[in-house]
């Protein structure tokens, strides 16, 4: 009798994470395969084998004024992510740059990667990929980016420290506010976490970055505890402003599906209006059953839209709504 296949069984620490924590994890290891699947679906060899400790056998190659970026920012192949390290979240410059260091990165692992890429994000991913199609000529040229499909991207988060300070109805003691405050630090010296939040906002701001997922807002402090009072908002109110999606501007082609039962949805309509007097060819999809997470024939249409683009479909300088 040939023997059993043994069971891996998860790490302790796996075991003891709340479940809600474990659920994200799984759910960042999903989408990191697919985006994994679709970067190299179009590969003309078979991958190179990894090495033994998992490290790929090819190093993407950068040069120096690129390692130093990677270093000063915190953002690029070879840069650990983790407590050391606060990312300049929502930053559009960061975040961009990331992304097309990656499709970079994936020739330099997979030289018979295709040539053509392609961008999908939902949320802050969705942010991401409008920046992606902002910078794309200008810091990578190299990359024949085709196309970006900007789900649900996340908007109007630079008015949030005025509602913050004004302690409007809509400022509620959201996690989010202490992300958009570290990150835009970790872009801009010029925004000081310290001199914006009370000290019981920055202890909370410390634990947000040490948490594996953000599962809920119980250990944040109420909304009007968050901004020190007649704190000086302009510094971080230019940084984010200077990230917002309607900054954004370029010339490749941009679809933004939007669910109709999420509360960004007239805000993200009023941002495709935005681009497409700026004149980006863009083409909004509105979902009115859908929420901030698309799925189904919405997603049909993403793809649909990232296969024209891969084969070569003319597309019209216009507007869809």
């Amino acid at each position: 009798m040939s023997p059993q296949p043994r069971t891996r069984r998860p790490h302790r620490a796996a075991r003891n994470r709340p479940a809600q924590v474990r659920a994200c994890i799984r759910r960042r290891r999903t989408a990191a395969a697919y985006a994994k699947e679709i970067v190299l679906d179009a590969r003309t060899e078979p991958p190179p084998r990894h090495h033994a400790n998992g490290s790929a056998p090819a190093e993407y190659p950068v040069g120096p004024a690129e390692r130093t970026r990677q270093a000063e920012s915190g953002v690029g192949p070879g840069v650990p992510l983790g407590r050391q390290v606060r990312h300049p979240y929502l930053n559009g410059k960061s975040a961009a740059y990331a992304t097309l260091d990656i499709l970079r990165a994936a020739h330099g692992i997979d030289p018979g990667a295709g040539a053509t890429a392609l961008v999908y994000g939902g949320s802050q991913g969705g942010h991401a990929a409008l920046w992606t199609a902002h910078y794309a000529d200008e810091y990578a040229p190299d990359v024949d980016l085709k196309g970006v499909v900007a789900n649900a991207p996340a908007v109007g988060f630079e008015w949030m420290p005025a509602l913050f300070a004004q302690q409007n109805a809509m400022a509620t003691p959201y996690a989010g506010m202490l992300l958009l405050i570290n990150g835009a630090s970790a872009a801009d010296p010029a925004v000081k976490p310290a001199e914006l939040l009370t000290p019981d906002a920055l202890a909370a701001a410390d634990r947000v970055w040490t948490e594996s997922c953000i599962v809920g807002d119980t250990v944040l402090p109420p909304a009007e505890d968050i901004l020190r009072p007649g704190v000086d908002l302009g510094p971080l109110n230019a940084a984010l402003k200077g990230s917002a999606g309607n900054e954004v501007t370029t010339k490749v082609p941009v679809l933004l599906p939007q669910g109709g039962n999420d509360v960004l949805s007239s805000l993200n309509q009023a941002l495709a209006r935005q681009l497409c007097d700026k004149g980006v060819n863009l083409e909004f999809k509105y979902y009115a059953d859908q929420g901030h997470t698309i799925s189904d024939d919405p997603l049909d249409d993403a793809i649909a839209l990232m296969d024209a683009r891969r084969f070569g479909t003319p597309v019209a300088a216009s507007c869809v709504f």
